[in-house]
């Protein structure tokens, strides 16, 4: 499976360059390059979770969009357009890298396998 270009094309407009492998990298690992992705993840499963795994502790989640942007970590984010629009969901990952200090630490397991961590 190929990069799609609508995804190449809103890297290369909001990443900088020397980014723009990871960003689609991650992207990958996260959604499989794809637009509509959601991981939706309820109380009720991280009860469940949490229970059965002391040691790694989970949290509700509400992740859309090739970047996998959790509309609950970041309420700032349009959960509508991170489905729905190649270049606002690029532009979303990008901010959350920022805030992240320009680090891959929001996608701690990914950036993890990635070596990016």
């Amino acid at each position: 499976m190929a990069l799609p270009p609508e995804l190449r094309v809103a890297i290369q407009g909001f990443w900088p360059e020397e980014e723009w492998e990871h960003a689609a990298a991650i992207s990958n690992l996260e959604s499989g390059w794809r637009l509509n992705a959601r991981a939706y993840v309820t109380q009720d499963q991280v009860n469940d979770w949490n229970r059965l795994h002391p040691d790694d502790i989970r949290s509700v989640e509400d992740s859309r969009g090739p970047f996998q942007v959790n509309i609950y970590a970041h309420p700032w984010a349009d959960a509508g357009r991170l489905l729905t629009d190649w270049a606002y969901a690029s532009w979303a990952g990008r901010v959350v890298w920022l805030r992240a200090g320009g680090r891959w630490s929001p996608w701690f397991y990914s950036a993890k396998k990635l070596g990016l961590l």
